[in-house]
């Protein structure tokens, strides 16, 4: 079954209460995984790091979290979705000519110092060529937050109470995710996602794949 939608989640996909909460966090709440990362290379790496793109950047998120820590990156951001864009606009229009509307498998990406894939690459349709596509547009960090197993497991996510359509839910191996990284020159670290998995466990599919996100790092040597 091929999806619609292959980069993430459309807008088309939720309801107005799942909007709403987007609308929530762009005005009043921190996201604990962009905090993770962020203290993560702050605490570990010195590394010089001027340019930046947010691959399904939604409503900004990764950019809020940029600009309450003073960071002075070059940001640039992707997205299928202009409605969620519209969106995060109203907060920051001063991102009005630093976006794109489109499939990241398929477009060509910027070269940033810095790339930062939430929550997008378990819905791609074709995850290996989206992964491809970021690493070799990538100078000397990548952030991927996805879900990790022992195993690879492809899936399609049925409708919830949430989710108005089907949805790509795929889970990708440790040793897929370093054994990648590690061909472009990356050193990979993994870290738990701390606020994904403090909530509800993960049962997208049914009771024998539960999801547990996290955040990979990647390091150019």
């Amino acid at each position: 079954m091929k999806l619609k939608s292959s980069l993430t989640h459309t807008s088309e996909h939720f309801n107005k209460k799942q909007f709403s909460l987007y609308t929530k966090r762009l005005n009043d709440v921190n996201l604990t995984w962009c905090n993770q990362v962020l203290d993560f290379i702050e605490l570990n790496f010195s590394t010089n790091v001027n340019s930046i793109k947010d691959i399904g950047c939604n409503y900004f998120q990764f950019y809020k979290e940029l600009k309450l820590r003073k960071f002075n990156f070059k940001y640039f951001g992707y997205d299928i979705d202009e409605k969620f864009i519209k969106l995060g606009l109203t907060k920051f229009p001063e991102l009005k000519k630093r976006y794109k509307i489109g499939n990241c498998e398929n477009i060509k990406l910027l070269k940033t110092d810095f790339s930062v894939v939430s929550a997008v690459l378990e819905h791609s349709e074709n995850p290996i060529k989206l992964l491809n596509n970021v690493l070799t547009s990538t100078k000397k960090i990548v952030c991927v937050r996805t879900f990790l197993g022992i195993k690879s497991h492809r899936a399609i996510g049925k409708k919830s109470k949430n989710q108005l359509l089907p949805y790509n839910c795929n889970q990708f191996s440790f040793k897929m995710i370093e054994d990648k990284l590690k061909k472009y020159g990356f050193k990979t670290f993994i870290i738990l996602d701390k606020a994904t998995n403090n909530s509800k466990k993960y049962a997208f599919i049914d009771k024998k794949y539960k999801r547990y996100m996290y955040l990979v790092i990647g390091i150019k040597k």
